[in-house]
């Protein structure tokens, strides 16, 4: 997570738009995965407590919840990478927005005056 944040920014600084939309329709797709990665882990979770019996159920159900509590961040993480990702690049790719280019100032350097003693 904190690699894919880390060339977000960096894309963003150099002004790489095509790569932050890469990185973000990437990020996009991860967090549909992980979502639906939770959806499975919640239906595993409900059928095999059913098998836990005595005193490993406590311990399961933390287990689990930790597990699903992990699972819920990397998805608000991920979420969060997607809005500013397409943010950033000035919109989802194909759409009628354009994103203005900056000008870049190099470094300003002023002579001094022949005239002034």
């Amino acid at each position: 997570m904190l690699g894919l944040a880390i060339m977000q920014i960096v894309a963003s600084l150099l002004e790489q738009w095509k790569s932050v939309r890469r990185i973000t329709l990437f990020n996009l797709v991860l967090a549909i995965v992980v979502l639906l990665g939770i959806g499975l882990f919640i239906l595993d979770y409900i059928q095999l407590r059913q098998a836990v019996t005595g005193t490993s159920r406590n311990a399961y159900d933390a287990a689990a919840i930790k597990a699903l509590l992990v699972a819920i961040l990397e998805l608000g993480v991920l979420i969060w990478l997607v809005v500013s990702g397409f943010q950033s690049a000035g919109g989802i790719p194909g759409s009628s927005k354009k994103r203005k280019r900056r000008e870049r100032v190099g470094l300003v350097v002023q002579t001094p005056d022949e005239d002034v003693q």
